[in-house]
C-alpha cells in the first residue's frame, strides 16, 4: 500500500468571524451519503506543520492501513484504504456496549439480572457462586467467571475457577464478552447483525456496509466454550460514524439513537488503571498505559497523570492496530484500521503516540487571533514548497518579509498549482512566527504596457481587482476644466509630469470623471458594475443587500464590513481616502472620504458610486454627477 495516500482539507475565514468551539446540539454537522472535508484546519486551531509531522509519523511508524480524524463533524486527516471492510476485533465489544443502551433504558434488559437466572451455563458447568455474576459483571468484565473461551489467546493468563467473587475483580475476559452477545439476542429476541444494521448501519448511514460479511466466530475452539465471539466487519470511516454518534451523546441528525445517559454510563471509569494493573502484568510495567475500564470501553484514567485534552476520552480497541477513540474536550473522533490479513500490527504504544501527536497539533485559535489582532500586519506571502499528496490535498510551505527578516509557515490546501503563488498572510508584528496565510486573497502584479505602470492585484474570491487606485495619466486638467476629466487632487494645472511628482499622486493616484474611468480602462479590465460591487460585498459578509436604484439618500451598507477593504485592512483591497473633485471644481474631503466610479447609471448626467467613510464601517452606495472626480478601482474581466 502506498502509504503517502493522505488527506487533509481546510476551510479559511481570516478575522471575518470566530468558529464556535461550543456549539449547540441543533448546530452539529452530521454526514450524510459521504463525509465533508475540511477545509484550512490552521484557522481552526490546527498546526500545519505538526500535522504534517504526524502525516510522517503515520507513514513510517506504524502499519495503519487505514484513519480518519473527524473535527467537528468534518474530515481533518484521512489516510489509506478508509472504504476498506475488515474484522473490528475487539472493537466490536464497545459496540456491542452501544447497542444495549436502548435495551437498557426501556427495561427490556436489567443490568442486574444474574447469569443464573437467565439459564446461561457452558461446557463446563457453572458454579452457584458464577452463577450470581450480572449483565453488568460482564459488561465490565468482572464477572469472577473463568471458564475458558473460543478465544483461547488469553485463556492461558486467566484466573483459577471460584478464586473471585462476581463483580470484584477486573480481568479483560473473553467469556464475558462472548455472552453479553448471547445474552443481548437472548433478551432482545434479535440476531445481533439483524440489530446492527438496523440500530446503527441505517441509521448512521453507513456507506460500506455489507451484512453478508458479518459472521461469528470462524477461528476460534468450540470445544472450550459454546460462546462464540460476534465477529464485525466494517470500513474505518464507518468506524468513525460509530465514534461520532459517542462524540454527540447518541444523538445523531436531531433523533436520539442511544441515550443520552447511556452514553454517559458505559464510559465512565469503573476500573482505574492501579487495579487493571494489578491484574495485567504486562501492563504494570508501561508507564505509557492510562486506560481504566468502564462498561467494554477503555476510558483515559483522569486519576493519573494525564494531559487535560485526554480527561473525559475513551476507545474502543481490538487486536492488530483496531481503534475508535473519542476526545470531547477537542470534538474529535478518530477512527484507525489495521487490517490483520496483512500480518503487521500497530500497537497501543505507538498508537497512543500518534495520538499525543494529533492533540499537540491542536492549539486555541481564538486565542492566537485575538494575539494577532492586536498587533495585526498584513503583506503578501509567497508559495516556496510544496509537497504532493495522491489524494490532492497538499501542505506547503510560505515565506514572506517583514522588516528586513524572513519569516516561514505552513499551510495546506486542496487548490491546483498553488506553488509559486502570492497570497495574503496574516501575522503578529511582535511575533511574526504566528501567522496565516490566506488563500481567498491571491495577490499579483499587473502592469499597464501605456505607461508601463505596475499595479498590485488582489484575487478576493472569484473576482481579482487592482489593490491600487488607477494611475494613468496621459493629460491632466485644470481644477475648474470638465473637458478632459482627469486630475489629482491638489494640483491645478495642466503639466503631467509635474502632477505626477505630487505626493498626491504618488499615494492616491488619479481621480477621473465617470467617461474616462470608462475610456481610459486598460485591455482585460472593465469599470466594475453595480453587480461587481455587490459580489465583493457579499463575499465579505454583507447580507440583505437591496437592489436599490432610486438612490434618493446615500443607501449604507454593512455594519463593520468596510474596515476590511480600507487600507490595513484584511482583505489587501487597501483602500486608501483620497477625497474627490466636485463637479464644480473643488477638491474635497481627502482623508476623510474615498469614492469610486460604478459601470451603472442613473440618469444622463449622473451615475452610481461606492462611498467610503474613514469614520463608518459601512460601505455607501450612491451616485455621483458624471463631471466629478472620483477614485478608480478597475476589475479583471472574468475569462
Amino acid at each position: 500500500m502506498n502509504k503517502s495516500i493522505l488527506l487533509i482539507l481546510f476551510f479559511f475565514i481570516p478575522f471575518r468571524g470566530i468558529i464556535a468551539q461550543n456549539s449547540k446540539q441543533s448546530d452539529f454537522i452530521f454526514p450524510t451519503q459521504s463525509w465533508e472535508k475540511l477545509k484550512q484546519p490552521d484557522t481552526l486551531g490546527w498546526d500545519i506543520e505538526k500535522l504534517f509531522e504526524l502525516q510522517q509519523f503515520v507513514n513510517y511508524e506504524t502499519n495503519l492501513t487505514g484513519l480518519m480524524i473527524i473535527y467537528n463533524g468534518k474530515v481533518l486527516f484521512e489516510f489509506g484504504d478508509t472504504k476498506e471492510v475488515s474484522d473490528l476485533a475487539s472493537c466490536r465489544k464497545s459496540v456491542l456496549s452501544i447497542m444495549y443502551g436502548k435495551y437498557v433504558a426501556n427495561g427490556i434488559i436489567d443490568l442486574h439480572k444474574t447469569i443464573g437466572e437467565l439459564g446461561i451455563d457452558d461446557v463446563v458447568k457453572l458454579s452457584e457462586i458464577e452463577k450470581t455474576a450480572t449483565i453488568k459483571d460482564l459488561m465490565t468484565s468482572r464477572s469472577g467467571v473463568y471458564h475458558l473461551s473460543t478465544n483461547t489467546d488469553r485463556n492461558s493468563i486467566i484466573p483459577t475457577r471460584n478464586s473471585k467473587q462476581p463483580g470484584t475483580y477486573f480481568i479483560y475476559n473473553n467469556w464475558d464478552f462472548n455472552v453479553a452477545g448471547y445474552i443481548y439476542e437472548q433478551q432482545t429476541k434479535m440476531n445481533i447483525y439483524d440489530a446492527l444494521e438496523k440500530e446503527l448501519a441505517k441509521p448512521l448511514q453507513f456507506e460500506d456496509w455489507d451484512k453478508n460479511k458479518q459472521e461469528r466466530e470462524v477461528f476460534g475452539d468450540h470445544w472450550e466454550s459454546k460462546y462464540p465471539p460476534y465477529h464485525m466487519w466494517l470500513s474505518t470511516r464507518d468506524m468513525a460514524r460509530i465514534g461520532y454518534l459517542m462524540l454527540r451523546n447518541g444523538e445523531w441528525n436531531g433523533e436520539q439513537l442511544v441515550p443520552k445517559e447511556w452514553i454517559r454510563k458505559t464510559t465512565s471509569l469503573i476500573t482505574p488503571v492501579k487495579e487493571v494493573k494489578i491484574s495485567e502484568p504486562r501492563v504494570a510495567n508501561w508507564d505509557w498505559w492510562k486506560w481504566g475500564y468502564g462498561y467494554m470501553w477503555r476510558v483515559w484514567d483522569s486519576n493519573e497523570e494525564i494531559r487535560d485534552e485526554l480527561k473525559g476520552a475513551y476507545s474502543a480497541t481490538g487486536a492488530w492496530g483496531q481503534y475508535i477513540t473519542i476526545i470531547p474536550s477537542l470534538n474529535l473522533v478518530v477512527a484507525a484500521k489495521t487490517k490483520s490479513e496483512y500480518r503487521r500490527g500497530t500497537n497501543k504504544e505507538t498508537y497512543l503516540t500518534l495520538i499525543d501527536k494529533l492533540v499537540d497539533s491542536h492549539f486555541d485559535f481564538v486565542a492566537k487571533q485575538n494575539e494577532i489582532k492586536n498587533n495585526l500586519k498584513i503583506v503578501s506571502a509567497k508559495i516556496i514548497d510544496v509537497r504532493m499528496n495522491q489524494n490532492s490535498a497538499d501542505f506547503f510551505k510560505y515565506k514572506f518579509e517583514y522588516k528586513d527578516k524572513e519569516y516561514f509557515g505552513w499551510s495546506c490546501t486542496n487548490k491546483d498549482n498553488v506553488g509559486g503563488k502570492s497570497f495574503l498572510v496574516s501575522f503578529d508584528s511582535l511575533n511574526p512566527k504566528q501567522s496565516f496565510i490566506d488563500l481567498d486573497y491571491r495577490v499579483e502584479k499587473f502592469m499597464d504596457n501605456r505607461d508601463s505602470k505596475t499595479y498590485r492585484t488582489i484575487e478576493i474570491g472569484k473576482q481579482i481587482w487592482l489593490a491600487e487606485n488607477f494611475a494613468y495619466i496621459p493629460f491632466v486638467c485644470e481644477l475648474d476644466s470638465n473637458k478632459c476629466g482627469v486630475w489629482v487632487y491638489g494640483y491645478n494645472g495642466t503639466n503631467v509630469e509635474y502632477a505626477k511628482s505630487t505626493i498626491e499622486y504618488q499615494k492616491y493616484g488619479c481621480l477621473y470623471s465617470w467617461e474616462q474611468a470608462k475610456q481610459l480602462c486598460p485591455e482585460g479590465w472593465h469599470l466594475p458594475t453595480d453587480e461587481d460591487w455587490s459580489e465583493l460585498e457579499k463575499f465579505i459578509g454583507i447580507s440583505g443587500l437591496i437592489n436599490d436604484t432610486l438612490l434618493n439618500h446615500i443607501s449604507w451598507r454593512g455594519e463593520n464590513q468596510a474596515d476590511l477593504l480600507k487600507n490595513g485592512g484584511q482583505t489587501g483591497f487597501d483602500i486608501l481616502f483620497a477625497g474627490w473633485r466636485g463637479g464644480t471644481g473643488k477638491f474635497n474631503n481627502v482623508e476623510i472620504h474615498a469614492n469610486f466610479w460604478v459601470d451603472t447609471e442613473t440618469s444622463d448626467y449622473g451615475a452610481m458610486e461606492r462611498l467610503f467613510n474613514s469614520n463608518n464601517g459601512k460601505i455607501g452606495k450612491y451616485w455621483g454627477n458624471k463631471n466629478c472626480g472620483f477614485s478608480v478601482r478597475y476589475i479583471k474581466d472574468k475569462e
